[in-house]
């Protein structure tokens, strides 16, 4: 029978994935300790759990009828069984559980307030896409395997694929259709046969006080005075934080450089009353607004799509029959080698975990690793 190998459970696979590909690709003996052996970081990346705490409440919202706040508060009910899990990494940006629960509130705010505005129509959740890879051949009943986060059927138009990201980065668009380079959406459109993509982007921006010159977005209405009203979703700028209060002054981003020159135009004797008075005219206008800084967010949602080419979906499908030949010639040979062994990406060897293994030394592989279940086996398979 046609297999991409052997599990130490005797099981034989015969299931290709995106991850499993990115894994051998990267590092032939990282592919062999972790699918076929069973080897798992004992580490958790906090991000990782976060994502997927975003896309389950994301789904929950969609399937409980759309109910305003319904997202964040299955959100703080999936996230907080992280909340003790002291093997949880936090990178600089994400901080702290606590954090990271803040972040996922105003992201899932800033989606409720987007969504009236986005094309996404009776959404279905996790759609499996499977396809055999090599029919009426010797590897023949080797599969590709996909999972998609989000599949838009839209009225009198073709369907759309949509992955939801959290990222510590925002997505350029600055290249349209830069997206239909992206080599999942490429594996998603040969799998699926859609070749209408998309990602539903939220970049997180560290919690903590507001500086001048943060763009922040609205969360809710704002008003001053009768005047000035603005509507959720609105962009500003940052002027000013009062962290004691909780209050923040800020302006519209045209309106922003324009009163910084001004100010700045201000010198000499008097000057600290003047530039008050300035300020007060901007108030006195409904050009500056008073919002509480839990009204605000500097998380960021990005909704991006492209169509995929389809020569280079059809290359993207021989790329993938390339990986899976490789792959069992790795099987038949019994060569998983340490890769990459050039001195200039040492560094990626450093940060493995599975270093330990490679280099004999049970404490740091005790200190990274853990042997893992069959059902961990049969997890990561669909990873």
């Amino acid at each position: 029978m046609a297999h991409l190998y052997s599990r130490k459970d005797g099981k034989l696979v015969t299931i290709h994935s995106y991850s499993s590909g990115n894994d051998f690709k990267s590092c032939k003996r990282l592919y062999q300790l972790k699918k076929i052996i069973g080897w798992k970081e004992r580490e958790q990346k906090a991000a990782f759990k976060f994502g997927d705490c975003i896309e389950q409440s994301i789904r929950f919202f969609h399937e409980s009828g759309l109910r305003p706040g319904r997202a964040a508060e299955e959100f703080t009910r999936l996230w907080l069984k992280h909340q003790d899990n002291k093997e949880l990494v936090y990178t600089d940006k994400e901080g702290s559980w606590e954090a990271m629960h803040q972040m996922g509130i105003e992201m899932l705010a800033l989606y409720e307030i987007r969504l009236p505005s986005l094309p996404i129509y009776r959404p279905q959740f996790q759609i499996k896409y499977q396809k055999e890879v090599f029919p009426n051949s010797e590897l023949a009943g080797i599969d590709f395997v996909a999972y998609v986060d989000m599949e838009i059927r839209r009225p009198e138009s073709e369907l759309l694929l949509l992955d939801i990201k959290t990222s510590s980065q925002e997505l350029d668009e600055s290249i349209p259709n830069l997206l239909a380079l992206d080599p999942q959406l490429l594996s998603y459109g040969w799998t699926s046969g859609i070749y209408q993509v998309g990602f539903i982007w939220f970049t997180k921006v560290k919690i903590g006080p507001y500086k001048k010159g943060d763009e922040v977005i609205l969360l809710a209405k704002t008003f001053f005075n009768g005047i000035g009203l603005t509507d959720p979703g609105e962009q500003f700028i940052v002027l000013e934080h009062d962290a004691e209060s909780g209050m923040i002054k800020v302006v519209r981003p045209q309106d922003f450089a324009i009163l910084c020159e001004e100010l700045a135009a201000i010198t000499g004797k008097g000057s600290t009353a003047k530039k008050a008075d300035l300020i007060q005219s901007y108030q006195d206008k409904g050009k500056l607004f008073f919002p509480d800084a839990k009204a605000v967010t500097k998380q960021r949602l990005q909704f991006v799509t492209a169509r995929l080419n389809p020569d280079d979906v059809k290359e993207m499908g021989e790329a993938i029959g390339q990986e899976i030949v490789d792959i069992v010639s790795a099987r038949e040979h019994n060569f998983f080698p340490k890769e990459p062994m050039i001195r200039g990406l040492i560094k990626k060897c450093q940060m493995c975990s599975m270093l330990g293994i490679c280099l004999n030394n049970k404490e740091l592989r005790d200190e990274r690793v853990v042997r893992t279940s069959s059902d961990w086996l049969d997890e990561i398979e669909d990873e």
